[in-house]
């Protein structure tokens, strides 16, 4: 299967509302596959104690179509994964 992997980075202390426009795709799915990595301090770390701190964090949300807007987390790196035809 095809799909269209989007890489988002929102290096702010706010969330951003973003307008994704995949132009020219055709979606096979309405089903968006996402990976979040954040943190609540850009300087956010793992360590020994605490080897999970920071980690990536996996979800599906449903998208209205190849152009839609989303809110992106403050301090955050996040891969839109979207099967298309």
């Amino acid at each position: 299967s095809r799909e269209t992997i989007v890489k988002i980075v929102n290096p702010t202390a706010m969330p951003a509302d973003v307008e994704i426009d995949l132009v020219g795709a055709k979606l096979a799915s309405n089903v968006c596959q996402v990976i979040t990595l954040t943190a609540d301090d850009p300087e956010a770390e793992n360590s020994i104690a605490q080897p999970q701190h920071v980690a990536p964090s996996q979800s599906t949300e449903v998208v209205g179509g190849a152009k839609f807007t989303r809110k992106f987390p403050a301090w955050s790196f996040t891969v839109l994964r979207l099967k298309t035809e």
